[in-house]
């Protein structure tokens, strides 16, 4: 079924269909509009080569709440990949313990002077491998923290294509019927 829009005196234009041909419709102003014949409604506009012109092009362009939903899902995942990027960086350096076979070979190699002061602090009870036990806790929070921020950023990406796709598979869904 065909539908028409019919102009008023005020601007607008109403949709009519070929069955409402010799009645009477009311504008959206209020105004009584009278529909022409078939033969003369035919010269009017119709509803689908008026929404192929600019005005369609603005609307399609509006940003609705989908659009406004999927940005804010990349605005989350561009924090979470920028706070990854950030503890990325400030990361304590894996400390790795000695082996004997390396400790044999630094003592070799090492001035006396630095062997002596090794043997000093282990004497005041200060120990190499409690330094690398906390920074390893540390390290590993922030490895969890990094994978964290990297799934959020992934989820948010991942949602906002989601919602643009529905949104789409929408729009085709109401362009069909």
């Amino acid at each position: 079924m065909s539908s028409y829009l019919l102009p008023c005196a005020c601007g607008q234009r109403t949709p009519v269909s070929n069955v409402q041909a010799g009645q009477s419709v009311r504008c959206a102003c209020g105004a009584q509009l009278q529909v022409p014949n078939l033969r003369d409604l035919r010269a009017l506009a119709s509803v689908e080569t008026s929404d192929r012109g600019p005005a369609r092009a603005r609307r399609l362009r509006a940003w609705d709440n989908r659009h406004r939903l999927a940005f804010l899902l990349c605005l989350v995942a561009l924090c979470g990949l920028a706070i990854s990027v950030y503890w990325a960086l400030r990361l304590p350096e894996l400390v790795t313990r000695a082996t004997p076979g390396q400790i044999e070979e630094w003592f070799q190699q090492s001035p006396p002077s630095e062997v002596f002061r090794m043997y000093d602090d282990l004497q005041k009870g200060l120990r190499p491998t409690h330094v690398a036990i906390a920074g390893q806790a540390e390290r590993n929070a922030m490895l969890w923290g990094i994978r964290f921020a990297l799934a959020i950023s992934a989820l948010g990406l991942i949602a906002a294509v989601g919602v643009l796709r529905r949104g789409r598979a929408q729009r085709n869904q109401l362009a069909a019927r």
